[in-house]
């Protein structure tokens, strides 16, 4: 039988501290939305007709409570029934990320592209390392996503997390680098997995939590007009300090709803963004994102 519910913990909290150690944790993991970022370098100017820019570097990080998470870490007391998670695969894209000014205006981050983990409006944040149990991707990892924004005073960060909608439907064989990933794609018409989490749990049973678009239409088609269920997760951190901040994926908040232990049928937990997988309830809420008939 399935344990009862523990209250939940935020899935996001903001704290302040130096430089290298602080962190933004995600609350309520999406009413707020999910994840991170930290940065500002230098600045240089582009031309007489262009903004100044300066350079800013998004760093992500990984938690399951108190512990860092990563590929083959194990984390116990996970979910209301406390379950032992072992992470076997740990990704996410991020898009259409910018700095926020006091004013509200949005500065768009254009990414540089560099480590080939990026285009200038999408990057894949890759905690995988290819080893061990974790054999869906390869030794690339990425962690941190540079880039240059407008030289403007900023206060927060917004972000998607997800692939945007023109990108979201094309050849995974042709496509440039971090979107030739195939792992990472289900179709051209539900695009790619915005998020895959998978693991195993109590040694007996496993975990997998696969986030994309859904109900593309028309359906069947490489080339959706629209997609009802989007599923892009909108990250927004008013207060959001550059210089010491980190966004951190926090598992334990994410799966707070979920048994992660196999049913009283033996059937494993399984989230892969369809409204009549039971398993996603939980999920779709931390990220604030409808489920079914409840709104976000």
């Amino acid at each position: 039988a399935k344990a009862a519910k523990v209250p939940r913990r935020p899935v996001a909290t903001i704290c302040h501290i130096p430089l290298g150690r602080g962190r933004v944790t995600l609350g309520d993991m999406f009413s707020r939305p999910l994840l991170i970022a930290l940065g500002l370098l230098t600045a240089a100017a582009c031309g007489d007709d262009d903004p100044a820019t300066r350079d800013v570097t998004l760093r992500f990080a990984a938690v399951a409570g108190d512990d860092e998470a990563s590929c083959g870490s194990v984390h116990e007391d996970v979910g209301p029934g406390a379950d032992t998670l072992t992470v076997t695969d740990l990704r996410f894209f991020v898009s259409n990320a910018a700095l926020i000014t006091a004013d509200g205006r949005e500065l768009p981050i254009r990414f540089d592209g560099e480590g080939g983990l990026s285009l200038d409006d999408v990057a894949v944040i890759d905690f995988e390392d290819g080893t061990g149990r974790c054999t869906a991707g390869d030794a690339s990892m990425q962690s941190a996503v540079s880039g240059s924004v407008e030289d403007v005073d900023a206060v927060g960060l917004r972000f998607d997390v997800g692939v945007p909608f023109e990108r979201n439907h094309s050849d995974v064989v042709f496509a440039e680098s971090p979107l030739n990933r195939s792992s990472l794609f289900w179709n051209w018409n539900g695009g790619y997995k915005f998020m895959r989490i998978e693991g195993t749990v109590n040694d007996d049973g496993a975990m997998i939590m696969h986030l994309g678009s859904t109900a593309c239409a028309p359906e069947g088609d490489p080339n959706p007009s629209a997609c009802a269920n989007p599923n892009r997760p909108e990250v927004v951190f008013d207060a959001f300090d550059a210089d010491t901040d980190t966004i951190t994926l926090d598992l334990e908040a994410l799966f707070a709803g979920l048994d992660l232990a196999p049913a009283d049928d033996g059937l494993d937990a399984r989230c892969q963004a369809g409204f009549d997988d039971g398993d996603c309830a939980g999920i779709f809420e931390a990220l604030g994102l409808p489920f079914g008939d409840t709104e976000a």
